[in-house]
This record gives C-alpha cells, sequence and structure tokens, in this order.
C-alpha cells in the first residue's frame, strides 16, 4: 500500500455538534410592554378612584356637620301636663347623643325623627303620639307635636289611683280627688301599672253600663273586674251586681228594675247580698240568712 493514501475504513465518524432546543414551559407566555402599560395604567385609575371616593366620602361627614345643616332649635307644641323644657331636653338628647357619627345626627336631612316619635311615646307614658318636622327644608329649627291622653276614668289599687285614657291605657298616677269612675283589678297583679292596660277593649261598655245605671237612678262608683268574662258593681244601695262583659248595658239596666220590683224582693233591698245579672232574663239574688242564692225571672208578668 502506497505511504500516501490514507485508509478511512478504521476511522470513525466524527458528529456534528447540535444546538440545544429551548424548552418552553407550558403556559409561559411573554408579557409585551404594551400590556404591562395598561396593566400600571389601570393601578394607578384604580388607585386614583378609591383615594377620590374616599375624599368625597370624608367631604360629605364634613359637610353634615356644619352648623348651616345642623338643627339649632326645637320647638315643641300640644303640651298639657308635660314642663315642654323636659320634652326639649329629651329630644335634644337624643339627636345629641355624645358619639361621632359618620353623619351628624344633628343634620336637618337626616336627624332621626321616626326614633324620636317612638321614644316619646314609649317613654312618656302620658304622651298619646308624637310627630317631628320642619317647616320647610332647609329650616334649623325642628317642630315636635305631641298629643297628650286625656283621662277617663281611674284605675285603684287601695288607697294610689291612676288615670285612665278612653282605651284603658294606665298612663300616671291620679290624687283621686275627682269624680270619675274608678275601677279596680282586669291588670297584671304584679309589677307598675303604669302602661298597662285596663280589661282590654272592655272600659267603654262598663262606663256605659255605669252610665245607664245612672241614668235609671242607681248610684255606681265605678266597678271591679273578677275574671276575664266577669265584672262586679257595687251600688249605693248597699249590694253589688254581678254581669258579664258584651251585655248590652239598658237590658241589663231594664233586668234590674224589674227584679227589685218583683214580689220577691220588694220592700227587702236592705237584705240583699247581691244580685247576678249575668244569665239573661234569669236574674239570680241571694237574701241575708240564705244560703244559697234565688233565681227570679226578669220578664214581667201579666
Amino acid at each position: 500500500m502506497s505511504s500516501n493514501v490514507v485508509d478511512l475504513r478504521n476511522k470513525k465518524p466524527v458528529k456534528k455538534q447540535s444546538r440545544p432546543i429551548p424548552i418552553q414551559r407550558v403556559g409561559e407566555r411573554r408579557v409585551s410592554p404594551i400590556r404591562m402599560r395598561r396593566r400600571r395604567n389601570r393601578l394607578v385609575i384604580t388607585a386614583a378612584s378609591f383615594f377620590l371616593f374616599t375624599c368625597v366620602l370624608a367631604l360629605v361627614s364634613y359637610v353634615s356637620y356644619m352648623p348651616r345643616f345642623s338643627v339649632q332649635a326645637i320647638t315643641v307644641t300640644g303640651e298639657k301636663s308635660i314642663p315642654e323644657d323636659v320634652v326639649r331636653n329629651y329630644v335634644d338628647a337624643i339627636i345629641h347623643d355624645g358619639s361621632r357619627h359618620y353623619l351628624s345626627r344633628a343634620n336637618i336631612f337626616v336627624y332621626p325623627s321616626a326614633v324620636i316619635e317612638r321614644d316619646l311615646s314609649k317613654d312618656f307614658p302620658r304622651i298619646a303620639s308624637a310627630s317631628v318636622s320642619r317647616s320647610d327644608p332647609f329650616s334649623n329649627t325642628v317642630v315636635v307635636s305631641i298629643t297628650e291622653r286625656e283621662s277617663v276614668a281611674l284605675w285603684c289599687s287601695q288607697n294610689t289611683c291612676y288615670d285612665m285614657d278612653k282605651g284603658g291605657f294606665i298612663f300616671s298616677q291620679d290624687d283621686a280627688t275627682s269624680s270619675m269612675y274608678r275601677f279596680q283589678g282586669g291588670v297584671e297583679s304584679s309589677g307598675e301599672p303604669i302602661g298597662q292596660t285596663f280589661a282590654s277593649g272592655h272600659l267603654a261598655g262598663l262606663m256605659a253600663f255605669l252610665d245607664a245605671l245612672g241614668q235609671a237612678g242607681f248610684t255606681a262608683p265605678g266597678a271591679s273586674v273578677e275574671s276575664e268574662q266577669d265584672f262586679t258593681v257595687p251600688l249605693a244601695m248597699g249590694f253589688p251586681l254581678k254581669a258579664s262583659f258584651g251585655s248590652d248595658a239598658p237590658t241589663l239596666v231594664g233586668n234590674l228594675k224589674l227584679v227589685l220590683q218583683s214580689e220577691a224582693l220588694a220592700g227587702k233591698q236592705g237584705e240583699i247580698q247581691y244580685i247576678d245579672l249575668r244569665f239573661g232574663n234569669r236574674v239570680y239574688y241571694k237574701l241575708t240568712g240564705t244560703t244559697a242564692p234565688t233565681s227570679a225571672s226578669s220578664t214581667p208578668s201579666r
């Protein structure tokens, strides 16, 4: 073999070095500068909006406390028994409660008128209703108009009496010097009677019965509730009447007159212990010395 010949049969082929292929991660994208700028702009706008909103809230709170938009005076009308300054000071204490609210409670647009109306009737039983208003939309004066309850009868327990309105609501203590009808019972036995209602729904009927008795010549100072259905009326003649709620007053008085004129009771009024008018035309009575009541018909005999 010639020395100038190179034998390549036993030579290994030279491998070409290849460039490494970049590995792209799944979900990884190149963020463009434009998108990054937009994102920064959105953040700036959001922060500016929040700052502006906070400033607006602070400004609204500040304006609500300005004297120009605050209650400067309180006027009370309709008072009779309750001193005007007591009501005025009470309303002022509700408006200026000593706390720092976001919106001033003394602001003429948001002052708590509904709370004032509710609490006046709740904390002053003599007040039947209250109305709170202003003379015009920008007035700094609050006008409190109250309606006081009128006493039509007394509720008494032992030596203490209280005023009642026409609905039987007990609202204040009374000196018991008036000549109004006096009632007993008909409320919860324990606790303060003020704020309770006597014989709910029955006071008007009781007073109608007492008026009818007076017109017929029977003097009755009042009545005593014995149960949810029954009551008694002490007559000046010396004996009580027993009756039930819901009965017709003229009918009861008519039955009483007929029974007293009957042969069984004629001339015996001083012996009567009671007369029971709870059973329609069948009237029961009890005389002194007897152990059981006797019945008599109130229907006139022919």
